[in-house]
């Protein structure tokens, strides 16, 4: 090669050319994805917060709606204990009157003997007296029907005038040993109420015997319909009286 040749841009190809007149530079990683990147980070940081706070909400309502839940059955219980005790205390107090109704009865030593007269002597005047009380019993105690019946169970006199219309002829059978029970304990007994044919609707009785001296003359047979005596005192308990009524009848 001479001493004064010399490289020209002419001398080269065109691509070598290219290589000299422009140096490359190392290209750099690009740095474009990166703000993507956070974007969708902080995305998934914002909906994992509201998933937490969902979780936190839900679990607070549960709470809320479980103590109130309690709070209101604790309190439904306390009305409901404080009604029964209410109205167990009036079936108490049913119980003890038509009890005292009968006992007066039974230490009514007047008319035992005013009784005894009637059926022994066959005294009009005091059968009427006798009738008298009965019919004042039955209004002042609200009693279906009050009436006389004899050892056997046969009714011998009734509260009202019309002797042709009794309510019934006789204990029903089923309360035969309630009232031999009564005689036989010369006290006041009560019987369970029933569905009989001797009336047309659920009854309760109680007995209330009658002595003259150490003779048993009968009984005091105290009726009350449960319909308007005693389904009235259990009527406003949250439990179903609908089904003690479809048992009494």
């Amino acid at each position: 090669m001479p001493a004064n040749w010399s490289w020209s841009s002419c001398d080269l190809p065109p691509l070598m050319s290219r290589i000299v007149a422009e140096p490359s530079v190392p290209s750099l990683p690009s740095s474009a994805p990166a703000p993507q990147h956070k974007r969708s980070r902080r995305a998934f940081a914002v909906a994992a917060l509201l998933v937490l706070a969902f979780v936190a909400l839900v679990i607070w309502l549960h709470g809320v709606y479980v103590e109130r839940e309690n709070r209101h059955r604790h309190q439904t219980e306390r009305e409901l204990q404080s009604i029964n005790q209410l109205q167990l205390q009036a079936v108490v107090g049913w119980r003890q009157r038509l009890l005292r109704d009968a006992g007066m009865l039974v230490e009514d030593e007047l008319l035992a003997a005013a009784l005894s007269r009637w059926l022994d002597e066959g005294d009009v005047e005091a059968r009427e007296r006798v009738r008298e009380r009965l019919r004042a019993l039955k209004e002042l105690g609200q009693y279906t029907t009050v009436q006389l019946v004899d050892p056997l169970g046969r009714v011998r006199l009734d509260s009202r005038n019309d002797e042709g219309a009794l309510f019934a002829a006789r204990v029903p059978a089923s309360e035969q040993s309630v009232l031999q029970a009564a005689l036989a304990s010369a006290e006041p007994v009560l019987a369970e109420p029933v569905s009989d044919p001797a009336f047309a609707f659920p009854f309760t009785s109680a007995y209330a015997p009658l002595y003259d001296g150490a003779r048993a003359i009968g009984a005091i047979w105290l009726v009350q319909d449960v319909r308007a005596a005693l389904i009235p005192l259990i009527e406003p308990w949250p439990t179903d009286a609908a089904a003690f009524r479809q048992r009494c009848t």
